[in-house]
C-alpha cells in the first residue's frame, strides 16, 4: 500500500515483528491498478519458482514502469477525509477548481489545477502524447461514475495501442471515497 496515503504499510510492518515467519513489507509507492500490476507480476514470477530476491527485483521493476494519473472533479470529499483543508476546499468549490495528481513513490503529487474541465483534458492529452514514445505493455483506467472521461481516454488510446487491452473498472470504495464523484485514473505501465 501507499505510505503516504494509508497507515496499511505500518501496520504490515508492525505485524511482521511479531510474526514467527519471514516476512517482507514492501511499500508499493502506488495504489489501485498500479499496485495490482506490482502484485500480478510477483505472484507470476513467484509460480513460476522466482526466488524472493527475484520477485523484489520485478516488484521494484514494475513500480519504476508505471505511471498513474488522476483526475479529481470535486475537492470536498478530500476535504471531508482530510487531505485539504476546509477553507482551501470551500475556494476550489466556488470557484470549480479541478486537478490532476500524479500517485507515485509514496506521493500524492497535484500536476495541474484549474477552472472546469479544460484544463485536466489538455494535461491527459499531454500524458497520452508522452505514452506514445514507449512501449506499453498495461493500460488500466479507473473511475468513480466518470463514464465520460473513459470513453474520451479509450477512443484516444486504444488507436495508439491496438494491442494492449485497456482493463476499465469502477475504482475501489477507499479510493472513491477520496477522489469523488467524476474521479478517474490513468495508469499505464511500459518497458
Amino acid at each position: 500500500m501507499l505510505e503516504g496515503i494509508s497507515g496499511t504499510v505500518h501496520t504490515a510492518e508492525q505485524a511482521a515483528t511479531i510474526s514467527k515467519t519471514d516476512v517482507t513489507v514492501i511499500d508499493s509507492g502506488t495504489t489501485d491498478r498500479a499496485l495490482a500490476l506490482q502484485v500480478i507480476a510477483a505472484a507470476k514470477l513467484a509460480q513460476q519458482g522466482g526466488s524472493k530476491e527475484d520477485v523484489l527485483a520485478v516488484i521494484d521493476k514494475v513500480r519504476n514502469h508505471t505511471k498513474l494519473f488522476m483526475g479529481v472533479m470535486t475537492l470536498s470529499n478530500l476535504v471531508k477525509g482530510g487531505r485539504i483543508s476546509r477553507v482551501t476546499g470551500a475556494i476550489s468549490s466556488l470557484l470549480n477548481i479541478k486537478i490532476v495528481l500524479q500517485v507515485g513513490d509514496g506521493n500524492l503529487d497535484i500536476r495541474t489545477k484549474g477552472r472546469g474541465a479544460k484544463p485536466i483534458d489538455r494535461y491527459f492529452d499531454q500524458v497520452v502524447e508522452q505514452m506514445k514514445g514507449l512501449k506499453i505493455n498495461a493500460i488500466g483506467i479507473s473511475h468513480v461514475n466518470a463514464m465520460g472521461e473513459v470513453k474520451r481516454l479509450t477512443d484516444k488510446l486504444q488507436p495508439l495501442f491496438p494491442n494492449v487491452d485497456i482493463l476499465v473498472r469502477e475504482t475501489v470504495p477507499i479510493i472513491a471515497t477520496h477522489g469523488g464523484p467524476g474521479a478517474f485514473a490513468l495508469i499505464y505501465s511500459y518497458d
